[in-house]
């Protein structure tokens, strides 16, 4: 919990996140994922999905996320200085 305090009352905290009593979760939800995911897949949906998420695809993704953006930066460099900008 987070607590502030006012410039012109020092002795007294005001807590900037209320405390509230735990209330149940509401009956039509269907997960406690947020938003409410249905969790109703077919077996080939989630087999799509574990093969577009495997880690050695999602670790080639990031790497050529990372090169490209720095081969976009060199040639952008590149290009100034060909026209020899400061």
């Amino acid at each position: 919990m987070t607590l502030a305090s006012l410039d012109r009352d020092h002795r007294r905290p005001l807590y900037a996140v209320p405390t509230t009593r735990e209330q149940e979760p509401a009956r039509e939800r269907v997960s406690d994922a947020w938003p409410d995911f249905s969790t109703e897949l077919s077996k080939d949906e989630i087999r799509v999905m574990v093969q577009k998420n495997s880690p050695a695809r999602v670790l080639w993704q990031a790497i050529w996320a990372v090169v490209y953006s720095i081969g976009l930066v060199v040639g952008l460099m590149a290009l100034l200085a060909a026209f020899g900008v400061r």
